[in-house]
Order: C-alpha cells, then sequence, then structure tokens
C-alpha cells in the first residue's frame, strides 16, 4: 500500500483489476459519506449490500468524502 497525494477538483483513475480473486481498496482521509451496514461502510456486492448501493461503482458515480479532520475517518482509517 502507498498513500497517493490527489489534489482537490482531481480525477482519480483505477485500471482494472486483474485476476481471480483479486480486489482493489480505496480509503480517503475523513471516509465516504454512505450509509453504515453492520457497522462497516464497506460494499459487499455479492450481497448486494452496503456501501454505494451494495452495487460495484459505474461511471459518472460520485462519492462525497467526509471532513478533513484527521480523526474523522475512525479507527481503523487511523491505524494504517
Amino acid at each position: 500500500m502507498a498513500a497517493v497525494v490527489v489534489p482537490a477538483g482531481a480525477t482519480l483513475r483505477l485500471g482494472a483489476v486483474e485476476g481471480h480473486g483479486a480486489r482493489a481498496y480505496l480509503s480517503v482521509r475523513g471516509g465516504f459519506q454512505v450509509p453504515e451496514y453492520l457497522g462497516s461502510r464497506s460494499t459487499f456486492t455479492l450481497g448486494q449490500f452496503g456501501g454505494h448501493g451494495g452495487r460495484p461503482l459505474r461511471i459518472g458515480d460520485v462519492l462525497h468524502v467526509g471532513g478533513t479532520d484527521p480523526g474523522a475517518g475512525g479507527p481503523a482509517l487511523d491505524r494504517r
């Protein structure tokens, strides 16, 4: 893992995740403003719940980010 600084107003593009069982994770300071489900804001696409409507992101989706306070993301983000 590596931290990448993305300037305000920039577009972040992630390439395709290839390979059986491969995953990609994106976390941001402040967390994403999505409904909490079972104590998490993660998306479980197979179960179709959580996160961004329980589905993979699509072109044109907008993810809103919480506050910029370093502690705003909660303990899980602060440990990394």
